[in-house]
């Protein structure tokens, strides 16, 4: 194998490495509505509330996700971090 060869390999593995790291620490559904407690205190019981009722969605993506309302996207997580919009 030449080089180029080598090198194409190794980016490849690095970039299935980083797929699977990412999938491995998806943050889950609670994840996401805990964070939105954590910043928002009676908007996270709200959206806890909303959640037990069906009216937030999880979207799974397998290397990241996000809780929305309606349109709205509430939560983005990757790297078992939550980030929660204004």
């Amino acid at each position: 194998m030449d080089s180029s060869g080598k090198s194409s390999f190794v980016g490849a593995a690095i970039i299935v490495s980083a797929v699977v790291a990412c999938a491995l620490t998806n943050p889950s559904k609670q994840e996401h509505l805990d964070a939105i407690g954590n910043k928002n205190g009676l908007v996270g019981g709200i959206a806890q509330l909303a959640s037990f009722l069906g009216g937030v969605e999880y979207n799974n993506y397998a290397v990241c996700s996000t809780l929305s309302a309606d349109t709205n996207t509430l939560t983005f997580g990757i790297l078992k971090n939550v980030i929660v919009g204004d």
